[in-house]
């Protein structure tokens, strides 16, 4: 009988210990719950945190000469896989080249948007999934599809200013880390070097257009012209390359297309 009496004391207060632990949780995720929503609202045009990106992935398309129908396929996939490696709060932007024909050239920025975070990021426990698939898909990837859409369309310019943007891309980024992926055939065409006259020492490209001392990576992504003999585009290559080398960057060339 005595044994039973403790039993039922141990089982009580093992019952008391299991509701105090339920009630602490539950006032924590409470707690935790009230702190991030007095977090500062994200950007509004950026959706970016107050205290700025993470982290930039940064893309340039290089239209400044015309593509064929197949091409823009691997074009477009390669940006679809491109934009699901932004981290959450990290920035994607992406530029463009392009322009009238012959008549005119533009290098603009084209997509400027952080990830605020989908549904494979959210946590019922303190935050509002449904919000959040919401916030993803109509501010962030709906409108990058429709970008893409535009993207793809044919496009040429007077002039490939790559040098130029790459830098300017570099520069406007503010977070710690960098991934760069250039879309081109790196012919470059601009104020101080013309590829199709003579290709510069890396040295001299790096010092007409030094970049900043960054966590910064590069993949670029080789546009093969028929045009243009492969001597010229290993060359071309070959300058790209020692042009971030030189300046402590690593970058890593692949083939897109094949084209004219």
């Amino acid at each position: 009988m005595a044994s039973g009496k403790l039993d039922k004391k141990a089982k009580d207060r093992l019952a008391i210990i299991v509701a105090a632990l339920a009630f602490a949780a539950l006032g924590s995720a409470f707690a935790l719950k009230l702190h991030l929503s007095k977090k500062p609202a994200l950007d509004e045009h950026t959706l970016c945190p107050p205290e700025g990106e993470q982290a930039r992935v940064a893309v340039l398309v290089d239209k400044s000469d015309k593509w064929g129908k197949g091409d823009v396929a691997r074009v477009k996939d390669l940006l679809e896989s491109v934009y699901r490696t932004v981290p959450v709060q990290g920035r994607l932007t992406i530029y463009a080249i392009t322009g009238d024909g012959r008549k005119s050239t533009d290098a603009s920025l084209v997509f400027d948007m952080c990830n605020p975070g989908g549904l494979a990021e959210c946590n019922a426990l303190y935050q509002n999934c449904k919000q959040m698939k919401k916030t993803f898909e109509r501010s962030f990837e709906e409108p990058l599809h429709r970008l893409m859409q535009s993207l793809m369309l044919p496009g040429e310019s007077s002039s490939s200013p790559l040098l130029e943007t790459v830098g300017a891309m570099v520069k406007d980024s503010k977070g710690q880390m960098l991934r760069l992926h250039l879309v081109s055939d790196f012919m470059e065409n601009g104020a101080h070097f013309r590829f199709y006259n003579e290709i510069p020492l890396d040295t001299q490209m790096a010092t007409e257009y030094p970049l900043p001392r960054k966590n910064i990576s590069v993949e670029g992504y080789f546009i093969q012209r028929r045009m243009h003999p492969m001597p010229l585009q290993r060359a071309v290559q070959r300058a790209w390359t020692g042009y971030f080398n030189t300046q402590g960057v690593q970058v890593t060339f692949r083939p897109i297309f094949v084209t004219d």
